[in-house]
């Protein structure tokens, strides 16, 4: 039969194992709270908001095809 661990063994891994568990808690708090945003806006930016018209032209068709759309909006100021 083989050699069981000591008692003692055990509450010495399990007081260390909760002392780990409370130092990493304290330390995930501690860095949740110093978290904060920070907002970009370069300098040259006329505004902070704008306004899009889209206009269909011509009647709409019906098609039965599929396809797909990529819209690419770029800065060209």
């Amino acid at each position: 039969m083989s050699k069981d661990i000591s008692k003692q063994t055990v509450v010495v891994l399990a007081i260390l194992a909760i002392l780990v568990s409370i130092l990493g808690t304290f330390t995930v708090l501690n860095e949740v709270s110093n978290m904060h945003v920070i907002e970009y806006t370069p300098e040259d930016t006329p505004s902070q908001s704008g306004f899009v018209k889209i206009a269909i032209k011509g009647e709409p068709q019906v098609s039965a095809s599929t396809g797909q759309v990529t819209m690419q909006i770029t800065n060209t100021i």
